[in-house]
This record gives C-alpha cells, structure tokens and sequence, in this order.
C-alpha cells in the first residue's frame, strides 16, 4: 500500500497501524493470558502517546479507538482508562456517541485499509460482510437521495418518474447483494466476528448492527403511512437510561435524511391530483415489494447465520428482543403498505 494511502487511512499513526496489522493476529490467539497481557500493556503505551498530540480531524480516529475498545469487552477483559478517556475525547470533537456504530464499521471503514476483528479465512468472511453492507448502502443512497427530492420539492413530473424508473433496480439489486452474502458466509466464521458487535458493557449502547443503518428507517418514513411516525416516535427517539440520548443518534445518516413531518410520499399522492399519479403508485408499489422482499432475505440469514436469535433465545445483535417477530412484523408491515 502507498505511503499516500496510508497517511489518510491511519489517523492515529501508530495506533492505527497497531489496529490494522497487529490487533487481528492478537485476537485471535485472545484466550490466551500472554494475547490479553499483549492487548492491554500495547494499548496503555499507545494511547499515552496518542493522547499528547493534536487531535486529528480524521473520523477514522474514533473508527480505530472504538475498534479498539470492543476488542477488550468483547472478550470480557477491563478497558484501560487512557483508551476509554481518549475515544471520549475524539467522540466530543465529532459530537458523536463514543462507541463503535454501523455507520463507522461499515461507512467509514476503509476498503483499500479495511479494520477486522479476525484474521486468516475467518478474516475473508469478516472483509466479506463488510463490503456487503457498504455495497448495499452504495446502491440504495441514490434512490433514497432522490425519494427525498422528489417529496421535498413535489417533483412529481415525467422527468422524475424516469429517473425514479432507473433507480428501482437499485432496490432489486441489494437483495440479490443480500442473497450473495447468505450463501457464501458461513455461520461459524460469522459468529467469531459478531461477538464485536455486542452492546458496550458500560455505557448502555446497543451493538454495532444493520438495525441501525439510516436505509430502511428513512424508506419507512417516505413510504409506509402506517408505521413511519410509530417507529419514529417509538424506536428513534426513546432515551437511554445513561446518557440521555436518544436512540436516532444511532444514525449519523438519518440526521441528515430525518423528515417526518406527519406525511409520506404515499400520503401526498393519495390526496393530490397529479396527473401522473397513478404512474408513481406503480413505481412506488415495486420499491415496497423489493424491500419486502430484501427484508424477508434478511430473516433468512438470521436463520442460518445465529440460529439463537431466531429461535427467540437471544436478542438480536442491535439488542432487539424476539427479532423474529420483529423482523417478520416489518415484513407484513411492508407489504400492507402497498397503495391499492
């Protein structure tokens, strides 16, 4: 890799450098009492030095330093307070919440420098889900982008229904993404992996899971009458007991996309008199059965993926309790919000 690559992919210098290449190997050998004395005295002496340089404007930073983190809860060892000091620090100077989210896993994560938790085959798998995700984000954003568009402005002309046209096949091809990812990720490679996920211990947040990507909650809310202001109101902004904050500070994304102003797209169109309204109803229709669909993939690999959770054993990665029924609600939930 290039100096020039690396210069804007490791923030923290030695400390990134630390995350990227040495961090996996240690973990994977993490059981062992040498690996947990290794992890703890390297990331005491790099953050003391980290600690006493200029704070870098590179969101990267906080990306690295809560990697680190969940390295050490994880796997149930103490956090130093110098790590837990200095991701507070970097979460202040982004007015963000210290911990590893999706968004910073997945969105913010580097593909040409990509932070894993493992290495080796199980390290494929981990780069796999990774690059899943950021594939789906990549082909759903223009949709959602121009959705906002065209509710934000009424833009409800022939011009905007061609373009709407050739953005369908966006929606259609993150499910094929999602099929890709089922059948080529084992669940026994995935659950190595997926234990860093897992809600942070001390400062009541939930994991780092899909739950919490800004796409579906802001289709919702330009789509589905019946459960945009529910989930709104209910799942984004309840308060943690801790911090007070509420949950939509989960998604950085849909701090930018937030829009519920009491109307859907659908809404709009059912009371107006556009002359292409019925055209849009059609678009519209086939978005909502592409995410059903996209949903119903999704149930599919909790199934195999971690059978627990779908078994109703567990609560699902982003802290969700009986996901299945959650997961299957917002499937009928989609489908009945089709327009007839």
């Amino acid at each position: 890799m290039s100096s020039s690559v690396i210069s804007t992919t490791r923030p923290l210098s030695i400390l990134s450098d630390f995350v990227v290449e040495e961090l996996p190997i240690i973990l994977n050998e993490i059981d062992s009492d040498i690996a947990q004395l290794s992890l703890t005295r390297k990331t005491e002496k790099l953050t003391k030095i980290i600690e006493n340089q200029a704070i870098s404007d590179n969101v990267l930073s906080l990306l690295d330093l809560t990697f680190l983190e969940a390295a050490f809860y994880a796997n149930n060892l103490e956090i130093p307070e110098s790590l837990i000091s200095l991701t507070d620090t970097y979460a202040n100077h982004f007015c963000v919440l210290p911990m590893l989210t999706y968004e910073l896993i997945i969105l913010v994560n580097p593909s040409q420098d990509l932070r894993l938790f493992s290495s080796q085959e199980t390290g494929e798998h981990e780069k796999l889900f990774y690059e899943s995700h950021k594939s789906v984000e990549a082909k759903l954003s223009p949709l959602i982008n121009f959705l906002l568009e065209i509710s934000r402005e009424n833009k409800f002309g022939q011009k905007s229904l061609r373009q709407l046209r050739t953005l369908v096949p966006n929606m259609k091809a993150a499910v094929e993404q999602m099929l890709g990812l089922m059948s080529r990720m084992s669940a026994p490679e995935y659950n190595i992996f997926r234990r860093y996920f897992t809600k942070h211990p001390t400062r009541d947040f939930p994991g780092a899971s899909g739950a919490y990507s800004a796409l579906f909650p802001t289709l919702d809310q330009l789509l589905r009458v019946e459960i945009a202001e529910v989930r709104f109101k209910e799942e984004l902004l309840p308060q943690t007991e801790v911090t007070g904050m509420t949950n939509i500070a989960m998604y950085e994304k849909a701090k930018k996309w937030r829009i519920w102003n009491g109307q859907t797209m659908i809404s709009k169109l059912k009371n107006s008199n556009e002359p292409l309204k019925e055209d849009f109803v059609e678009v519209l229709n086939e978005i909502l059965n592409a995410m059903a669909n996209f949903r119903k993939k999704h149930l599919c690999a909790v199934a195999k993926h971690i059978p627990q959770v779908f078994e109703g054993k567990k609560a699902g990665t982003g802290g969700v309790k009986n996901a299945p029924d959650f997961l299957k609600e917002a499937i009928n939930q989609t489908k009945d919000s089709k327009i007839l």
